[in-house]
């Protein structure tokens, strides 16, 4: 069949830009955490850079076993089961500044958002394996 229009073969031309390609998200997702540490700023937190707490402040177990890399499903089934954590955090987060805290609320369905959509990417890695 080849290319319609610049679009890749399988490749729906009604889908929305950051859907058809997973990496026009990132900036945005990049710039809602930028936003989102400077609010945490604004409401007196620090953000720490030392990466003897990055576990420790870490979502989920502090569990941290790198897969096999060798093995493409591996990694992938490993990349979920991080974003699935990290979906959990950020609907937990949600839920705790519903109607007290909408800057911070908005903030977080944008990267929300951008996890949920990298998820179903894997997803759909997973099942095409």
């Amino acid at each position: 069949m080849g290319q319609r229009g610049g679009q890749p073969p399988g490749r729906p031309r009604d889908l929305p830009a950051e859907r058809r390609n997973p990496r026009s998200r990132r900036p945005r997702a990049r710039a809602a955490a930028a936003r989102l540490a400077d609010r945490i700023g604004d409401l007196g937190g620090a953000i720490t850079a030392d990466p003897r707490q990055l576990i420790d402040r870490a979502p989920g177990n502090n569990e941290f076993t790198i897969p096999d890399c060798s093995d493409p499903r591996a990694i992938t089934t490993y990349a979920l089961q991080r974003l699935n954590i990290i979906i959990t955090a950020y609907q937990a987060f949600l839920d705790k500044v519903r109607g007290r805290d909408d800057v911070s609320f908005a903030l977080v369905v944008d990267l929300l958002g951008a996890e949920t959509h990298r998820r179903a990417d894997v997803m759909a890695a997973l099942a095409g394996q």
